[in-house]
């Protein structure tokens, strides 16, 4: 797992990281927040982890510093259940990643996290699976391989 939490490091992250796809989606998550940066360092708007292949949903909470795999209403619900929500904003499907957005204060900062779709945490690759969205407007990314 990759963490990046300098503006320094998220910027090199951006431009640097050896994922092509990821050299797409960082610039695109910054420059979502390009209206803020005139005020506020990147490093106060969000953190970034890229979680590698063996990385588990539990090294991702502890990470985060909270249940990740949690609901919001906190009633128990198991993740099979139909009411179960996940903590996070939203988790956008890309071509070999999902975007993890969380939101952790009221303030509007966050941490995105991108998790390969090669991770071998079943439940933590099922869960993006099934909350995984289209993005709104679609970062430059790389083309997902067609089916044949």
């Amino acid at each position: 797992m990759e963490i990046f939490k300098t503006s320094e490091s998220i910027q090199s992250a951006a431009t640097h990281h050896p994922d092509a796809e990821l050299r797409l989606l960082l610039p695109a998550r910054i420059e979502s927040l390009s209206d803020l940066l005139d005020e506020f360092p990147l490093s106060d708007l969000m953190h970034v982890i890229v979680m590698e292949t063996g990385d588990t949903a539990q090294s991702l909470e502890i990470a985060l510093s909270l249940p990740s795999l949690n609901y919001e209403a906190g009633h128990g619900l198991d993740l099979s259940d139909p009411a179960f929500v996940p903590s996070w904003e939203v988790c956008e499907d890309h071509a070999q990643w999902y975007e993890i957005t969380f939101i952790l204060s009221s303030d509007g900062f966050g941490v995105v996290v991108y998790v390969p779709k090669t991770c071998t945490d079943a439940t933590l690759l099922a869960l993006c699976e099934r909350f995984a969205e289209t993005p709104v407007t679609a970062a430059p990314a790389m083309e997902k391989p067609h089916a044949t």
